[in-house]
């Protein structure tokens, strides 16, 4: 009889343990967002950009345009219409700050 009661323990630290880790990994691997800063034609903006998951669900949270980053060259199309590519504008994007900035601005504006 003591045997099962100090089983019972192990069991449950043990499957605290694993939804603890299973928490952890979702938080790797979900995609983070970022403060980025973009201009085109003198016009400077700053806003948060979330990629969204395997590249869908992506947005700029102060935005109605649909964005569309490749920020390894630093450029970010909005869009109007995510299927008319004449509905895109190209901005520069020229500086990325990480979550904690984003996190930051989302919580002071």
């Amino acid at each position: 009889m003591q045997q099962a009661g100090a089983s019972e323990p192990v069991k449950k630290s043990a499957s605290r343990w694993y939804a603890i880790a299973a928490v952890v990994l979702i938080m790797l691997i979900t995609p983070k967002p970022v403060l980025i800063t973009y201009e085109k034609l003198g016009m400077v903006s700053q806003s948060v950009y979330w990629p969204g998951v395997f590249g869908f669900g992506a947005n700029l949270f102060d935005s109605t345009l649909i964005p569309r980053a490749d920020l390894s060259r630093n450029v970010i199309y909005l869009c109007q219409d995510k299927r008319d590519p004449a509905s895109c504008q190209k901005y520069r994007v020229t500086e990325q700050s990480g979550f904690f900035a984003a996190m930051k601005k989302l919580i002071m504006d």
